[in-house]
């Protein structure tokens, strides 16, 4: 198999929007979807703003927990700062997956270093959608002016929210999937023969939003899907009163999706699993997703980035290691 990352990434202004507030990272080691809101100014602004702090970890050889949670304090405090000077709230979703070690000159290292192809585009802009926010954040847990960053230490839960741990082989290399938000970091594994097992579909992130925390409390999921708006978040980038990053820690192994509520919200989790497991080159992979969203209604903005990574997941093992506007919201 190909030393090769091959990712690409691709957005789209949607059907109903104005402008575009999504900003895409396709660097090498780096690839991160962040979704601004708070309108137009301020949510664009504020997107750009994630994607220039975590963009920089690109240049970094060799990247760990304290080098994300920095880039995402810094993108914090900047974050706070223009939402003030806009008087209001200025703020983004990240999510996304960083690599432990930047992809090499060359053929594979010893360490499991790389190279690769990243692709970064979109389609013509021909209508945002932005996501209202109201104070929030959450309280006693939060980012001061000074953009520290408390952290409850990375998760190797590679199964992300409802999976198992699943350390690598030796010969792997590690990578962190980061998410503030509602944004989305998905997973499928490969078969020994290289193709994508899409009944390993996984959902690495978990959603920072009250449909999620009705969820984890027991509601019922078509109680949650009647009474709670989708739009409500309980974490961004630029909440006065704090965040608390998520960070889980697994293997660059198989195929990682990024994307905006573009696209989960308009396209079910089974047929972007199906989408993605069936077009194993990642571009078409990006484009057909890209165009379902527009299919079912294009309401929103939509980023997605397909990455391939050069290895196979390892057997699942079962460990977990603790180790150091319209959308609203609330605490």
């Amino acid at each position: 198999m190909s030393q090769d990352i091959v990712a690409c990434g691709l957005s789209d202004i949607g059907r109903r929007r104005r402008t575009n507030q999504d900003k895409v990272v396709a660097l090498p080691g780096l690839y991160a979807v962040c979704d601004g809101m708070g309108g137009a100014q301020g949510g664009e602004r504020a997107s750009a703003i994630a994607a220039e702090q975590l963009g920089a970890l690109a240049r970094l050889s060799r990247r760990g927990p304290e080098d994300i949670l920095h880039a995402l304090g810094q993108a914090q405090g900047q974050a706070i700062a223009l939402g003030r000077s806009l008087g209001g709230v200025a703020g983004t979703t990240v999510t996304g997956v960083v690599c432990a070690t930047a992809p090499a000159d060359g053929s594979s290292t010893a360490d499991g270093g790389w190279h690769g192809r990243h692709a970064v585009g979109g389609f013509p802009d021909d209508t945002l959608g932005d996501d209202t926010l109201g104070g929030g954040g959450l309280p006693g847990a939060g980012v001061d002016d000074d953009a520290t960053l408390p952290h409850d230490g990375v998760r190797a839960a590679a199964g992300g929210p409802a999976g198992p741990g699943r350390p690598a082989a030796a010969a792997v290399p590690r990578c962190y999937v980061v998410n503030v938000g509602d944004s989305r970091t998905y997973h499928l594994d490969r078969f020994p023969d290289g193709s994508l097992n899409e009944h390993s579909f996984r959902q690495v992130t978990r959603d920072h939003s009250r449909r999620q925390e009705a969820l984890d409390g027991g509601m019922d999921p078509r109680e949650v899907e009647r009474t709670i708006a989708r739009n409500v978040i309980t974490q961004c980038i630029g909440a006065p009163c704090g965040i608390r990053p998520d960070l889980f820690e697994m293997p660059a192994a198989g195929r990682f999706v990024v994307c905006s509520d573009g696209l989960h919200a308009e396209v079910s989790d089974a047929a972007i699993a199906a989408i993605a497991a069936r077009h194993p080159d990642a571009g078409q992979a990006a484009r057909l997703l890209i165009e379902a969203a527009l299919e079912a209604g294009g309401n929103d903005n939509v980023s997605v980035i397909v990455v391939d990574m050069p290895h196979r997941m390892a057997a699942f093992t079962g460990t977990e290691a603790d180790d150091p506007a319209d959308r609203t919201v609330e605490s």
